[in-house]
């Protein structure tokens, strides 16, 4: 079992030893692609023990981690390794093939070919000349055995040992390296788990993709959310320019227990640095909205308007955001996902700017469309009490358990547990009872 954590990363100096030592134990390799760094980010990874690879930069992540995975395959399986599997099959056809044929052979071979030819050819493919040994000679010394001595030659080692030997051939190129399974990495993340259980799990997986949970403690809010981190190569790829995503999705991917594999997030505490990544993002979806006509693109379109909505909200321009946000709700069907999530960042954004009672009015339009209700009333709940409704409020939020939004994300039981008291001593300040029924709409 080969497990390889791939990296795209640019000027990530300070992240990259964090990110790298947290590795350790968990995979087999780790493969950075570098797409530009002008800091010591190269140098560093290879004195680290990563096998390195270049690329430009073309305002696509999904482009650069499939080029990422792809360079990571091809370092793999080098040249030396390829080589020595050539001699294990060289000295595997010689032990197969009896005396006499190889004897036969040779003596075809000499005879076919002329003095000057048979001079320069290694003594090792006069002593048996089997297709996969010819592979190891020179162009000139195969082209001068004659088509019939080929094929002599190739029915001299019976086909079943032709194909046990090419098995074991790669058998021995994928022993070497070649990973069967990627962890996609950022240099900000840290890996923690439990090597044995993740390899017992990747060993008997059936689908070609595994949800990896990851905690961000970047955010105001943390949380954690699970997405397809670990997958096999060649089965599924990266599409998006920005915000990408695995496909094919197959269903619904399992997920690796937490105990297995995690990943902590730790993001950017410069907000100038996160600010200028956003900003980086807003102009791709900008540009990618531009390309957008027609029917045909219309769930691009709200992939591509929800992409750039949240990048405008990174970017400090909430205005913009709001629009892209209304934008996708008018072009997408209520219920359907990018509306759900759309109207979900819309209701999180005007929270915060203080449009309470718009949110009221969308978080009952998620919850009439199939939206988990314990985070609508959660939602709600926040919106109410900044309306002055503390009873409405404590009424909804009373029954809340634990608060997980449209897009996966698990917010902390602490914090659900914070609000519920700060509102519960402002019901009881104003003189509320805590159980007090209370009339509630939608």
């Amino acid at each position: 079992m080969n497990l390889v954590a791939v990296l795209i990363v640019r000027n990530e100096a300070a992240n990259l030893p964090g990110c790298l030592s947290s590795l350790g134990g968990i995979v087999d390799g780790v493969h950075v692609h570098d797409t530009g760094s002008t800091d010591a980010t190269v140098d560093l990874a290879r004195s680290l023990g990563a096998t390195v690879s270049a690329g430009q930069w073309r305002d696509d992540f999904a482009a650069a981690r499939n080029a990422a995975v792809q360079a990571a395959l091809r370092a793999a399986a080098p040249t030396a390794v390829q080589a020595a599997g050539q001699a294990d099959v060289r000295a595997a056809v010689r032990a197969a093939a009896p005396t006499a044929v190889q004897a036969a052979v040779q003596a075809d071979v000499r005879a076919a070919a002329p003095d000057d030819v048979r001079a320069a050819a290694p003594a090792d493919v006069r002593a048996a000349a089997p297709a996969d040994v010819r592979a190891a000679a020179p162009a000139d010394v195969r082209a001068a055995v004659p088509a019939a001595v080929q094929a002599d030659v190739r029915a001299a080692v019976p086909a079943d040992v032709r194909a046990a030997v090419q098995a074991d051939l790669r058998a021995a190129v994928q022993a070497a390296g070649r990973p069967e399974w990627v962890l996609s990495i950022d240099a900000d993340d840290r890996a923690e788990g439990d090597p044995r259980r993740l390899r017992a799990i990747l060993a008997s997986a059936r689908s070609d993709a595994l949800l990896v949970p990851i905690d961000n403690r970047h955010d105001e809010l943390p949380y954690t959310h699970h997405t397809p981190r670990l997958f096999r190569p060649g089965r599924v790829h990266w599409e998006g320019r920005v915000h990408e995503r695995l496909v094919p999705e197959d269903g619904v991917w399992p997920a690796v227990p937490r105990e297995a594999l995690h990943l902590v997030h730790h993001g950017y505490a410069d907000a100038e640095t996160r600010r200028r990544k956003a900003v980086r993002n807003a102009a791709i979806g900008e540009e990618m909205l531009e390309q957008l006509t027609g029917e045909a693109d219309r769930d691009l379109a709200a992939t591509t308007l929800l992409d750039l909505g949240r990048s405008y909200v990174g970017a400090g321009r909430a205005q913009e955001a709001v629009n892209a946000f209304e934008h996708l709700r008018e072009r997408t069907r209520p219920g359907d996902r990018q509306w759900v999530l759309g109207t979900d960042a819309l209701a999180r954004l005007l929270l915060g700017a203080g449009h309470d009672d718009v949110v009221v009015f969308l978080a009952r339009e998620l919850r009439e469309h199939g939206t988990e209700r314990q985070y609508c009333d959660w939602l709600e709940a926040q919106a109410l009490a900044q309306l002055g409704h503390a009873d409405e409020a404590w009424r909804l939020l009373s029954g809340v358990k634990h608060v997980v939004d449209p897009a996966g994300r698990e917010y902390p039981p602490a914090h659900l547990a914070e609000l519920k008291r700060l509102l519960g001593e402002l019901v009881a300040v104003r003189g509320q009872r805590p159980d007090r029924p209370a009339p509630r709409a939608g």
